[in-house]
């Protein structure tokens, strides 16, 4: 095993990170910049409320984060603790 990246997250950086700005049809969510924040060494994608709703009529506005490199096979490990609520997804995904 051999360590390719670790991300602390002290802050963000732009060159590896991207953040979502878009929807999928099933989500009730619009994804924004604004719902990822950094604090105190800690990713938080948060949810809130849109008043009014977005242009789609999605009423809660979701952060998102992927990366802008790509990764074939391999181990992979986070730290996280996840949304409570009913009908609420949080997710990693490779």
């Amino acid at each position: 095993f051999t360590l390719l990246w670790e991300e602390h997250f002290d802050t963000l950086d732009l060159a590896r990170w991207q953040t979502g700005t878009h929807t999928f049809v099933e989500n009730a969510a619009q994804f924004t910049t604004e719902n990822v924040t950094l604090e105190s060494g800690y990713l938080k994608l948060s949810l809130t409320a849109l008043d009014p709703p977005s242009a789609e009529g999605r009423s809660i506005a979701g952060g998102e984060l992927r990366t802008l490199e790509s990764f074939s096979y391999g181990r992979f490990e986070t730290r996280a603790r996840f949304a409570r609520g009913s009908g609420v997804v949080s997710s990693l995904f490779t």
